[in-house]
């Protein structure tokens, strides 16, 4: 734990540990879409079969799922900067294309984190789906809503580009250490993380968790920048 003055920061593998801690025999079932990765895989076996990139990327932005688009909006993720990617690291971005079925190996991982998690949860609040995505090396993840045929409905997308680090990454396309910067084990951790920040927003809130996030940094309910009030 780091400490100052102010602030205590709870390291990110703290935070599932504590989730790990408690557990809802009650707790509702995360959901897994893999919709993207598969239609990322599909694009990338097209460019091996002689598709243009390009068009490739083009398809994959333009049909991916509304919680891509949100995450896509949220930190500009476009087919040229999704091509951008794929021509300067291609080896890279084609072990991406074979990794759900690691992400899957995960689930139980994963699932129990999340209903651990839940303990502490606002009463009445259910695991947001699990959307998982390759983009541009911007960002690992991103909580959000989108409209359904049911009403608004929480999210959380889960960008594994910056998190597949493994011994199967050729190193060499990181010059410098850029681009991906987590492991691909660190995926629970991400996405108890981004969880995290669904359900304080049911506890706090919509105008309130927003006011935390954008103009309110004194407010003692901060959690979402991975800080508690001493």
């Amino acid at each position: 734990m780091i400490a100052s003055s102010k602030w205590v920061v709870i390291p990110v593998g703290l935070a599932t540990q504590i989730a790990c801690s408690f557990a809802r025999l009650d707790a509702p079932a995360t959901s897994f879409v893999y919709d993207d990765l598969d239609s990322f895989a599909q694009s990338i076996a097209a460019i091996d079969a002689g598709a243009d990139p390009a068009l490739e990327m083009q398809r994959y932005t333009r049909t991916a799922s509304p919680a891509f688009q949100f995450f896509a909006a949220r930190f500009g993720v476009t087919a040229d900067s999704m091509l951008r990617e794929v021509n300067r690291r291609p080896r890279y971005y084609h072990y991406l294309a074979t990794l759900k079925p690691e992400i899957q190996a995960r689930e139980p991982e994963l699932r129990a984190a999340i209903a651990r998690l839940l303990a502490s949860a606002p009463e009445g609040s259910t695991p947001a789906p699990l959307y998982f995505m390759v983009a541009n090396q911007t960002a690992g993840g991103q909580p959000g809503v989108i409209d359904t045929p049911d009403g608004p409905r929480s999210f959380v997308a889960v960008a594994i580009d910056v998190m597949a680090m493994s011994p199967r990454v050729d190193m060499s396309e990181f010059p410098n250490g850029g681009g991906a910067r987590r492991l691909l084990t660190d995926i629970p951790y991400v996405v108890v993380h981004e969880t995290s920040h669904v359900f304080q927003r049911e506890l706090q809130g919509l105008d309130n968790y927003v006011a935390t996030l954008l103009g309110a940094p004194t407010l003692p309910t901060q959690f979402a920048r991975g800080a508690l009030t001493t």
